[in-house]
């Protein structure tokens, strides 16, 4: 999962003068869970920021998205169970990935929080392509497409 770490670290930079980061932010947490485990295989700080409470909060976020898609089996994204008034927003998605030494589908929940929801979602889903090679992260589907996932891939690699 490091190309995935690595990957979204790229892509935090790219963004942080786009449009829909208007905030310019450039610094989150990301959050990998295998399986429907209690702990993260990885949780760590990517990018810049200097708010101590921000960095807690965006962590926080991050690990809320994975569990709220543990407890919704039927969503492929947390922006699909989204509530505002409860902090929770998009930027979690599931894959189903393929593991040699197990034989069998993994489920893999991915978080990031840092930035404006759409970007969160859409460096996980292009970071997620970049490792895997899988053209079906791209867009999720039968679900809506995220903008920014196409212009991630195509612009930044």
């Amino acid at each position: 999962m490091k190309t995935v770490q690595g990957k979204i670290t790229e892509y935090l930079y790219a963004l942080k003068d786009h449009d829909l980061n208007p905030d310019h932010r450039i610094g989150g947490y990301l959050t990998i869970f295998k399986g429907e485990g209690s702990n993260p295989i990885l949780s760590v700080f990517l990018g810049e920021e200097d708010d101590e409470n921000r960095i807690s909060l965006t962590r926080e976020l991050s690990m809320e998205k994975c569990l709220r898609l543990m407890k919704n089996p039927q969503h492929s994204t947390s922006h699909e169970s989204r509530d505002e008034k409860k902090n929770q927003y998009g930027g979690g998605v599931r894959f189903d990935f393929p593991t040699l030494e197990e034989e069998r589908l993994v489920k893999y929940y991915i978080g990031f929080s840092g930035c404006p929801e759409l970007q969160d979602e859409a460096m996980v889903l292009a970071g997620y392509y970049r490792f895997s090679n899988d053209s079906r992260s791209l867009s999720i589907p039968g679900k809506r497409i995220n903008p920014l996932v196409g212009t991630l891939v195509n612009r930044y690699g």
